[in-house]
């Protein structure tokens, strides 16, 4: 498992959130068991350079003052105008204890399904839920697609490879992956409705009642009345 580190130091409840901000501090809180609630600040950068290796399913080791905290970041809270980071939940977890968290999917190989029949890996999870060691959190699970061979074959939560220690929660049969179909590249073309056609499909031009079925029809029949007169 990696390492991640973050020094944080205790907020002053009297200063106003948005002045910390200004200073490129983000304030956070840690809770959990076994510890009051402590409100927190952490700088800017430093966090959100190890926010993006760690993510949510890597324990980081806080360093406040002379005590040390293993936690997880359990929510991150974003301003809807800027979209910076504006309020972080850590949560501190026991080496002892088993802990619940979701860990992202990592799809690798190589489907038949996709590349012989043209087909389209489709992901019913991108996460699941498990239980296990802080210890043993893996930061991925990965999926192998390889067994998707046709339109019919699905990767359920049986069929994945886990780590030494790690249950998923989620039932065995949950659907992870599958493959659909290729659309038509082009439709067959239908004719209009009322359109008679032929046998090959050709639409038949139809012949208004009392005109001449051919073109001549009625020169001929100006001929034949003057034969007469």
């Amino acid at each position: 498992m990696d390492t991640y580190k973050l020094e944080l130091s205790l907020r002053d409840l009297k200063k106003k959130v948005r002045n910390l901000r200004k200073q490129e501090l983000i304030p956070c809180v840690i809770y959990g068991k076994g510890i009051d609630s402590l409100a927190m600040q952490v700088e800017y950068q430093p966090f959100r350079k190890v926010y993006r290796k760690a993510g949510g399913n890597n324990i980081i080791d806080l360093k406040v003052g002379d005590k040390e905290y293993k936690a997880l970041v359990h929510h991150v809270d974003f301003d809807p105008v800027t979209d910076k980071i504006a309020h972080i939940d850590f949560i501190n977890v026991r080496m002892d204890r088993e802990i619940t968290a979701q860990v992202p999917l990592e799809f690798f190989g190589i489907s038949l399904a996709v590349k012989d029949l043209g087909g389209t890996i489709v992901h019913s999870r991108d996460r699941l839920t498990v239980r296990c060691l802080p210890a043993k959190l893996p930061g991925k699970i990965e999926v192998d697609i390889t067994p998707i061979v046709d339109f019919r074959t699905v990767v359920t939560v049986k069929d994945i490879k886990l780590p030494e220690g790690v249950v998923v929660l989620e039932k065995q049969e949950q659907a992870i992956a599958s493959a659909v179909a290729p659309r038509a590249e082009e439709e067959e073309i239908k004719p209009a409705v009322g359109v008679d056609v032929n046998a090959e499909g050709v639409p038949i031009e139809k012949v208004e009642e009392g005109a001449p079925a051919v073109a001549g029809a009625e020169e001929g029949k100006k001929e034949e009345v003057k034969k007469k007169e």
